[in-house]
């Protein structure tokens, strides 16, 4: 089977003649901080967890993740379960937050995963630094960070990422246009 690609400013031509399919494969975070115009949110993880009954068979169906990466995974994913009209958006949201107007950007915040790397990072950082400088018992906040980053791995529950979540930065305002570099 052929491969079928679309630029998305070709795209944004057929969106103006007729309705598009837009499945946006990113994560929640990541889809409302920026995303298409029309776009459907349906992360890669659900898709390889089979939750595809509401994406179309009878339509085209647009791909489109952050860089093109998960958009390859999920189109591997669909057409094995019998999807075999799928294009994907060339570049991803990159590419598409240089054409003006195509995005709908809700602010400039970092992902929330990205924010909890930083922060899980930096108190490792600081609990060892601390702990060669201050006192052994330093090293326990190093500690606690990783066995937090282990629950959340194995269970899927992180405080750290729910507590991120609450801060101010991360209520999000909508804005029409401009880039998706978060």
């Amino acid at each position: 089977m052929k491969i079928k690609n679309i630029s998305p400013s070709d795209l944004i031509k057929t969106k103006q003649h007729s309705s598009c399919y837009i499945l946006d494969v990113r994560n929640p975070d990541e889809f409302q901080a920026c995303h298409l115009a029309g776009a459907i949110n349906l992360p890669l993880d659900l898709i390889e967890q089979g939750k595809t009954d509401t994406i179309p068979q009878d339509q085209p169906v647009y791909l489109v993740c952050q860089s093109g990466m998960r958009t390859e995974r999920a189109r591997k994913l669909l057409e094995a379960k019998g999807y075999n009209n799928l294009v994907c958006i060339e570049g991803g949201m990159n590419a598409c937050a240089q054409i003006s107007g195509a995005v709908i950007q809700n602010s400039k915040r970092l992902p929330l995963m990205r924010q909890v790397q930083i922060a899980a990072g930096s108190l490792v950082v600081i609990g060892i630094i601390l702990s060669k400088l201050l006192h052994p018992a330093f090293v326990y906040l190093s500690l606690f960070v990783g066995s937090g980053l282990i629950f959340a791995g194995s269970t899927g529950f992180c405080g750290m990422a729910i507590l991120l979540e609450k801060m101010p930065w991360n209520h999000i305002e909508q804005k029409q246009g401009g880039s998706c570099d978060n």
